[in-house]
């Protein structure tokens, strides 16, 4: 044999079967033409790299040990000797003996490896990866024998995929694996039904600042947010008045999934119902939530619209009751109508809870300290106006707090010494903190009475000084039975006295107030006062 191997001579194929049930073999060499076969002087064959002296034909037939070989064949022309063509078989291979070893599970996102064999008839078994082509119908891709899984946040489901393992020559087999979700299974739908009031101005919104339009009521006549969304993408839907004899009149619907898929890093959605009724009454309703699977749906065409939920199955329901202001007058401006029903989502523990629109009613005291509170982190400069309403008196209508460059500091205005007064604001406060005022309705109704109304309302204003970063602020009603009050900076203090009650209540408003106008600050509500009973109900609206 020359020691250089010369590249010449007719194109030739060597051909056999390559994965044997024995250890029995047979390979030969096929020519495209009858001349080209002709023109071979000789030919030499390897197993295993290893010359097969006693073979010099164009066929080679013998017997080998169980596992891979690999058999060659070089022949020699006119020209001299060709390279030496290689191909590997496997001998005394069992049927069906290429196996992938991997996990049968994997989730998504993540990487796994896979390996593939071949068992022989000797009882021996063979790792022959780096002959193998891994591939998979769906769910990933391999690089080489790693699987990686894809991610799928649309879907909520596991998905059953099958890996496939072809070794060169072309005998496969394959893998059913399971690729795990790792979505979180949220809710899908909050959905939010009113009973029996017709005539309610409502309408749903999200109360979260972060979300894009989010600020924006939905109601009857402006059914979907965004507006133009189709309702399974929308993150509202409001219902116009359903009035076709069943229990149900109004209907909103929350897209919690598609809220939180949204904007992953809020973790508590404030969601609101709000609205005004023909006059002041309970409302009764209820909510569900459903579970993943829901997706929200509406029935009907422009002023018969009613949401509803295809699939879905309730995670969660309620009934529940809760109270609506009257002045209905089709406005539905979202700063005019009061909350209703408040929901906030947690995300991290997944927990739904709601507050309804309760009356506060304190009993038998003399003073009370009204404080409207904001942090440094949320705003500057809230300004407030408080005030008489319909007492009948020459009092109504005049509001402490500022309005304008003459702000009121008491009711009656210049009274002196100010602890005389029945309002007294504690002054402007123009970065963040407190701004309050003292309600002294023992002076108020003090014998002979001022007003012969059994009822004092006394009106809250707010708003802010300048465009707000976010609006919220806190409205703190403090009572207090006897001792003596003295105003401190903006703030009162009671000496001698004991509290009474203490509530506080969280509060929104975007008003930027206008220099005197009443109607651009925001009303939160009365203080309303039962001279008989001596008790007091704080409203908001």
């Amino acid at each position: 044999m020359p020691a250089i191997l010369c590249l010449f001579g007719p194109p030739f194929a060597l051909v056999g079967e390559t994965y044997l049930s024995n250890n029995t073999f047979s390979f030969s060499v096929e020519f495209d033409s009858a001349p080209d076969q002709e023109s071979v002087q000789a030919y030499q064959w390897f197993l295993d790299k290893v010359i097969l002296i006693e073979e010099q034909g164009q066929q080679v037939s013998s017997m080998t040990a169980d596992g891979p070989h690999t058999i060659g064949v070089r022949i020699l022309t006119v020209q001299g000797w060709s390279g030496v063509k290689y191909l590997d078989f496997y001998a005394n291979m069992l049927v069906n003996s290429l196996t992938i070893a991997g996990p049968t599970s994997v989730q998504e996102g993540a990487v796994a490896t896979y390996e593939a064999y071949l068992s022989f008839g000797s009882g021996t078994q063979m790792k022959v990866t780096e002959k193998t082509t891994f591939s998979i119908n769906m769910g990933g891709s391999f690089d080489f024998n790693v699987l990686s899984t894809l991610r799928d946040d649309s879907d909520f489901n596991d998905k059953q995929a099958t890996i496939t393992a072809t070794l060169g020559g072309g005998i496969s087999r394959t893998l059913p694996i399971t690729i795990l979700n790792t979505n979180v299974r949220y809710p899908s739908v909050l959905v939010v039904d009113l009973f029996n009031d017709t005539p309610l101005n409502g309408g749903a919104i999200i109360v979260n600042a972060d979300i894009d339009g989010g600020q924006t009521l939905v109601y009857t006549g402006n059914n979907f947010l965004p507006n133009n969304s189709l309702p399974a993408d929308a993150f509202i839907l409001a219902s116009d008045l359903i009035d076709n004899a069943s229990i149900l009149k109004w209907r909103f619907e929350f897209n919690m999934a598609k809220l939180i898929r949204q904007y992953p890093r809020i973790q508590d959605f404030v969601l609101e119902i709000r609205g005004r009724s023909n006059a002041v009454k309970a409302i009764t309703g209820s909510f569900s939530l459903k579970d993943y699977t829901g997706v929200m749906a509406m029935n009907g065409s422009t002023g018969s619209y009613a949401p509803t939920v295809i699939g879905g199955a309730n995670l969660y329901y309620e009934n529940f009751q809760t109270h609506a202001v009257g002045g209905a007058n089709g406005n539905y401006n979202k700063d005019y109508l009061p909350m209703l029903l408040r929901f906030n989502f947690n995300v991290p523990s997944g927990t739904l809870t709601y507050q309804t629109a309760e009356p506060i009613i304190i009993d038998n005291f003399d003073f009370a300290v009204l404080r409207y509170i904001w942090g440094e982190e949320e705003e500057e400069d809230l300004d407030i106006l408080v005030g008489f309403e319909h007492t009948g008196t020459i009092y109504d209508d005049i509001y402490v707090g500022f309005a304008s460059s003459e702000s009121k500091h008491t009711v009656p205005v210049g009274v002196n010494p100010q602890s005389n007064s029945y309002l007294w604001w504690g002054g402007d406060n123009q970065v963040s903190g407190t701004e309050a005022v003292l309600i002294s309705y023992k002076n108020f109704i003090h014998p002979p009475p001022l007003s012969s109304v059994d009822i004092v309302d006394v009106g809250l204003y707010a708003g802010w000084y300048r465009t707000p970063k976010y609006g919220n602020f806190s409205l703190s009603l403090v009572t207090y039975k006897g001792g003596t009050m003295a105003k401190d900076g903006t703030d009162f203090i009671n000496t001698g006295g004991a509290i009474v009650s203490s509530e506080q209540v969280s509060l929104h408003t975007n008003k930027v107030r206008e220099t005197g106008i009443l109607s651009s600050y925001y009303k939160i509500g009365v203080i309303r006062y039962n001279k008989i009973a001596k008790t007091a109900v704080l409203v908001l609206e």
